[in-house]
């Protein structure tokens, strides 16, 4: 469409452009500038109206290709975020199994193979577990639980009970937390936010 619309205001242009030689030449040796100049402020409306298409579609496949990098995002995303309840079955498959024992150590070793093969592909395609040292921080943690604890700060992360992930800046799933609560009655953080 866009080669259409250029293919027909470069023949306007081309048409305006001999109609305004024509012009000249018959002005010239008529004596009418009148029509010389009307040419002249068509051709000239043309070319603007050219610039402004060229702009229009330009704008027009910028806003495309910032689309199309917004859906894509999305679907990976999506996908990443089917694939968590995988890495929590493996998760508590590897949290469940005693490495030391003879029977399971095979079993144990080709889940953690399996679940080290997920982390593998989570990095590949941006997706990085959140940390949950620290603070808590209701951007990117879920508070599960709190714990009575007076060597730890109010809100001080005790505990990851499920990891979080994040894609780039969206957010697959917040961290489940387990933070600390001491026992004064003091301000604290705010762990509902």
């Amino acid at each position: 469409m866009e080669n259409l619309r250029r293919d027909d205001v470069d023949s306007d242009v081309d048409r305006l452009e001999s109609d305004a030689e024509l012009a000249a030449d018959t002005s010239s040796s008529v004596g009418d500038t009148d029509c010389s100049t009307s040419v002249e402020e068509e051709l000239a409306e043309t070319r603007d109206k050219l610039v402004r298409l060229q702009a229009d579609m330009e704008n027009y496949r910028k806003r495309m290709d910032r689309t199309i990098v917004e859906i894509v995002r999305s679907r990976v995303a999506d996908a990443m975020r089917g694939m968590l309840p995988v890495v929590d079955s493996l998760d508590r498959a590897i949290d469940a199994v005693d490495p030391d024992s003879a029977d399971v150590r095979g079993i144990f070793e080709g889940i953690r193979l399996t679940r080290k093969q997920m982390g593998d592909v989570f990095k590949s395609q941006g997706v990085e577990p959140i940390e949950a040292d620290g603070e808590f921080d209701p951007a990117f943690h879920e508070v599960v639980a709190t714990v009575a604890d007076s060597g730890r700060n109010d809100g001080e992360i005790v505990d990851v009970v499920r990891n979080g992930y994040s894609y780039g800046d969206i957010i697959l799933r917040p961290a489940s937390v387990r933070v600390a609560k001491t026992e004064n009655d003091g301000p604290g953080v705010d762990l509902e936010a």
